[in-house]
């Protein structure tokens, strides 16, 4: 295997990242998105399509893409440090990061967990590929009877709020109470949980999600040995597949709850495998487009994009900010979000490398 920057995979990131910038930028203005928290009434009519729109595009899937690309590159970074020692400061890179991250701007981090788990999964990247699909089967089968164990058979297990800013004081509190705040909040969801076995209701709840990034990150490997998405080919039979899988999957939503249920964590890895090929049929569209240029530049600047929408959020919404927590909708906020990730796609035709890419480079030196 070669050290080569895959395009597509920049492009892929490009992608995703802008999905997740404006999912961020809405999550951060409180439950607007979740249909079942606010009367869809409450809402003009342009906000309620986006809200739903933010709804459908599906908060848990954008994170498993984003893990299953750091997953991806991973590899690469490996094959082209070779050291164990430059993959735990590329992991303690995005713990810090993480951490700044949920408790000076934005609670909903993944990079944290993502770091945290990385640690392990040295050994993965350089595995015999069979080695590494006996792996990811055994972490599956484990994740998914902790699925079915909390879905039918301890529902009262602990979710964090997913408006948990607006519980902070978001739009109220200075900043340096709103640290305090978040600061004692990150220990309490993100890292006691970690490490506490005292309650079922702290352990089990977080260990899937760990279990889910394990298994993301893991997948993410396997492609990237594999060259799995550089091969992939979108032929008919593959698009009849997946619309046959799609519909069955509608199907058994509408009529068929339980089943549905049961089968949630598949449709987490189909739902991935659909936006590999869809994001590959837009690359092949886009393929001599300085649209692509824009996207492959904003993927390879991921970092700083993901981290800024986050700052320019808190800027926008918090009370040390424009204070507009709430009182703008998720309209408004998607178009924020749209400008924000365009006019940084363009610096980075300008600037190669961006600011925390430049400060990870600088690390490595």
């Amino acid at each position: 295997m070669t050290v080569e920057r895959i395009e597509y995979i920049d492009f892929l990131k490009g992608i995703f990242i802008a999905l997740v910038v404006i999912t961020n930028l809405t999550q951060m203005n409180g439950p607007f998105w979740d249909v079942p928290r606010i009367p869809m009434g409450s809402l003009s009519d342009i906000d309620s399509v986006f809200a739903d729109i933010i709804y459908m595009l599906g908060i848990p899937e954008l994170s498993n893409m984003f893990i299953f690309i750091l997953g991806h590159n991973a590899v690469f970074f490996v094959l082209k440090y070779r050291n164990f020692a430059a993959h735990c400061k590329r992991c303690f890179f995005f713990i810090i990061l993480g951490l700044v991250h949920m408790i000076f701007f934005y609670w909903g981090d993944i990079l944290f967990y993502y770091g945290f788990c990385s640690l392990f999964l040295f050994n993965l990247t350089k595995m015999n590929i069979r080695k590494i699909e006996f792996m990811l089967a055994f972490i599956f089968v484990i994740f998914y009877i902790t699925y079915i164990y909390i879905k039918f058979f301890h529902q009262e297990v602990f979710i964090p709020d997913l408006s948990i800013d607006s519980h902070l004081g978001f739009g109220t509190l200075p900043f340096w109470e709103l640290v305090k705040l978040r600061a004692s909040h990150s220990w309490e969801f993100n890292l006691r949980r970690l490490f506490d076995f005292s309650s079922i209701k702290f352990s089990v709840s977080n260990y899937l999600f760990v279990l889910n990034i394990f298994i993301y990150s893991t997948l993410g490997i396997w492609a990237a040995r594999t060259s799995f998405i550089k091969n992939l080919k979108i032929t008919s039979k593959v698009m009849l597949v997946i619309l046959t899988i799609f519909i069955s999957g509608q199907i058994l939503k509408y009529n068929f709850q339980t089943i549905y249920q049961v089968l949630i964590p598949i449709r987490g890895v189909f739902n991935l495998f659909l936006g590999l090929v869809f994001v590959k049929t837009i690359y092949k569209f886009f393929q001599a487009s300085y649209i692509k240029t824009l996207l492959c530049n904003a993927g390879r600047n991921s970092l700083t994009i993901y981290f800024g929408g986050s700052v320019l959020g808190t800027l926008v919404l918090s009370s040390f900010g424009l204070a507009l927590y709430q009182k703008i909708g998720p309209f408004n906020l998607f178009l924020i979000g749209f400008f924000y990730f365009w006019l940084i796609a363009y610096a980075s035709t300008k600037q190669k490398w961006l600011v925390l890419e430049n400060l990870w480079r600088s690390l490595l030196r």
